[in-house]
This record gives structure tokens, C-alpha cells and sequence, in this order.
């Protein structure tokens, strides 16, 4: 089951010639600054031709700014992992389409005017078409429009939408929170973001010179530091190492292996008929965590009588061997030394099938070690 995500934006449709800049430019880039990993997880980010010519150009946030060129260099690296697929929308999103969308959009604000009436209040249309405020976070057509049509493309590829805090905001109100666990990824993250970011190692990925554009709170000492200007020449070159060295993390069994769990979570929990969200995959997630941890320390000891020692001493402690299934251990008949040789067979086997296991206990202790020594600097 290929994991496939939607770059969102106000305008999903064919290049189009406008005088309004946010309908032409605007786009949700925060999850790559919030949950980057989903560079890692996913399996492809379909991009639409004109959101990809609007990031090639650097033309959003603003125009040639920090922000832009950081978000260029990722799609630029990340295409190198045949990562970035981009799709035409044309098919899809016809006028008629389009035109639809735009009465849909008309009713919804009446509707959800009259629904929500503590929460909802209409703006003026003729400053702002379509003005309407969801709890004070203002929405107009084209961005509800590319909300709406997002999700219409999602559907039609298979994919999940990337959407910021203030699209889902809305599509809470639109839709409930049904719709929002089946269709799109955001705040909170979704179980895949969740899983990763605990169990990658720590990366630097953005140098805090870019954070501080994309949030001002992140780094407040860059507005008076002295060497701004030796940053602005450096930030671009040190954010392609680092995002170079995090995308290597995409060839890693253990990573592959970890996606691979997830899936069959998912597809376990659909034939259940149980609620597959966040939570639910999480837990199982935990579940199947703590079953083999279990079994591994209850029984390496089985191991240890008959398998090599040194090339038992050579495998992370996590992945040493699943004893429970191994039926030469209950052979009755065979010998110890053959025994050592099936045990070491299946050793490294279990070395194979297993080492997302033992990836994910040696960064959590390698975070633990760097999280103590900052602790002592500080």
C-alpha cells in the first residue's frame, strides 16, 4: 500500500492568469517544518504542475525569500529520491468542476453560518469574496476552493491531503472529524508522524537561521546576532547537507520495515472493522513493539546456550531472536552442534526481519545520551 500525500493549495487547478496573487501563489508548506518526516515516511508527494512552478520560481512565501528557497532545495533533493511525483490536475478539476465548487463553497457559508452561530461570523464579500470567519480565522473562495478541490484530487490519486492547521480547522466545521482521519494529514500529527518523529534520530534538519523565519519565536536572537549576515550566505548549503544526510534515512531496512508494520496495522485494524486513526494505530503499534521485546528478553537466554556467542555479542541485544519461534529448540533428536547451526541461521534472519527493533532502541539511547550531556552544558 503505497503511502501517497497531496501538496495542497489555494489554486489546484491548471495555470491560470489572475489578478489575486494568493490565488495563484499560495500553498501549505508548514508540514515540512513541522513534521519533515514525512520525507521519510511516505512513499510519494504529488505536486501539481503550477504549485511545482511556483516553488521552482521561489515565488512563495514571498518572492526569493528564505523560506522559498528552503522549500525549492527540498523538492529539488527530495525529486532525486524519486520521491516527488507531479500530476496534472486539468483531468480532474474541469471548469464545470470548478464552477461547482464555487456555488459549493457559497452554500457551505450560509450553512455553516447558521449551524455554528457562536462560532461563525460572515465578512464582507465586497472586499473579500467569500469572507467568512471560522473562530476568528478568516476564509475566503479561493482558499476554500482549494481546500474543496484538494480533497476532490486526494480522492481521485489515492493520496492524503497536506494540509495546515487552519485547513483542517475548517474542515472540522465542513465535515467532522471522520472525513479528517481518512483523507488528511496535519495537526495533530497523523500515526505515521508520530511513530517516526519518536524513533528517528535526532537531526538537525533546519538551521535555526531558517527557523526564524518560519517562526520568530524559534530563534529571537537572530534579529540582533552579529553574524546574520555570515548566516544568510551559509544557511542554504548547511540545510542541503543536513536535509541530504535525513533523506539517506529512506534507504534503511529498519526504516522500510517500520513502514511496512504500519501498513499492516492499518489493513489489520480495516479487516477488524475497528476505527483505524491516530490513536488506534499508535497502540497497535506499541503492542507489536512490546510483544517482540518481550519475547526477545525472555528467551535469549535459549539462545545463548547454543547459538555462537560472538555472533550473538555482534547483534543489538533487541533483535537476537524470537526463541518461541524457533522449533529446533524443542528437537529432541538433534545434536548441539547442529543446533548451533540452525540457531545461527535463524539469528541472522531474525537480525534481518527484526532490525527496525533494534534501530529504534539504539537512537532512543543515543537521544537519552545527548539529551543528558545538553543538560549538563546548560
Amino acid at each position: 500500500m503505497d503511502k501517497k500525500v497531496l501538496v495542497t493549495g489555494f489554486w489546484m487547478g491548471p495555470k491560470a492568469e489572475s489578478e489575486d496573487d494568493c490565488t495563484i501563489c499560495n500553498y501549505d508548506c508548514s508540514w515540512l517544518f513541522e513534521n519533515p518526516s514525512t520525507l521519510i515516511w511516505s512513499d510519494k508527494i504529488l505536486i501539481t504542475p503550477h504549485i511545482m512552478e511556483t516553488i521552482e520560481l521561489e515565488l512563495y512565501p514571498e518572492k526569493e525569500s528564505v523560506l522559498a528557497k528552503i522549500i525549492r532545495k527540498t523538492f529539488e533533493l527530495a525529486r532525486d529520491y524519486n520521491l516527488i511525483e507531479v500530476k496534472d490536475s486539468s483531468g480532474v478539476l474541469t471548469d464545470e468542476m470548478l464552477e461547482a465548487l464555487g456555488g459549493e463553497v457559497e452554500r457551505d457559508r450560509a450553512i455553516l453560518a447558521r449551524l455554528y452561530p457562536n462560532h461563525v461570523r460572515l465578512g464582507d464579500q465586497k472586499k473579500v469574496p467569500g469572507q467568512i470567519f471560522l473562530d476568528g480565522e478568516e476564509y475566503c473562495t479561493p482558499r476554500i476552493g482549494g481546500i474543496y478541490s484538494s480533497l476532490i484530487l486526494a480522492r481521485e490519486w489515492d493520496a492524503r491531503c497536506l494540509f495546515s492547521p487552519d485547513s483542517l480547522h475548517y474542515c472540522k466545521f465542513k465535515f467532522g472529524t471522520s472525513l479528517i482521519d481518512d483523507h488528511c494529514i496535519g495537526y495533530p500529527p497523523n500515526a505515521f508522524d508520530t511513530i517516526f518523529d519518536s524513533f528517528l534520530p535526532e537531526h538537525k534538519l533546519f538551521p535555526k537561521y531558517v527557523l526564524q523565519h518560519f517562526d520568530a519565536n524559534l530563534c529571537k536572537a537572530c534579529k540582533t546576532c552579529e553574524h546574520e549576515a555570515k548566516c544568510n550566505r551559509e544557511y542554504l548549503k548547511e540545510f542541503e547537507g543536513n536535509l541530504s544526510k535525513y533523506l539517506e534515512l529512506r534507504d534503511y531496512d529498519e526504516i522500510n520495515q517500520i513502514k511496512a508494520l504500519i501498513s499492516d496495522i492499518i489493513l489489520r485494524l480495516k479487516l477488524d472493522e475497528e476505527r483505524v486513526d491516530h490513536d488506534s494505530i499508535v497502540r497497535e503499534f506499541r503492542e507489536e513493539e512490546r510483544k517482540i521485546t518481550k519475547r526477545i528478553r525472555s528467551t535469549f537466554p535459549k539462545i545463548d546456550r547454543w547459538s555462537n556467542l560472538a555472533l550473538i555479542a555482534s547483534i543489538p541485544v533487541a533483535v537476537v531472536g524470537i526463541a518461541t519461534e524457533l522449533p529446533a529448540l524443542t528437537a529432541t533428536a538433534a545434536s548441539v552442534a547442529g543446533l548451533s547451526k540452525i540457531t545461527e541461521g535463524y539469528v541472522k534472519h531474525l537480525k534481518s526481519k527484526y532490525k527496525w527493533i533494534g534501530f529504534i532502541n539504539r537512537f532512543i539511547s543515543n537521544r537519552r545520551v545527548a539529551q543528558s550531556s545538553a543538560k549538563q552544558k546548560d
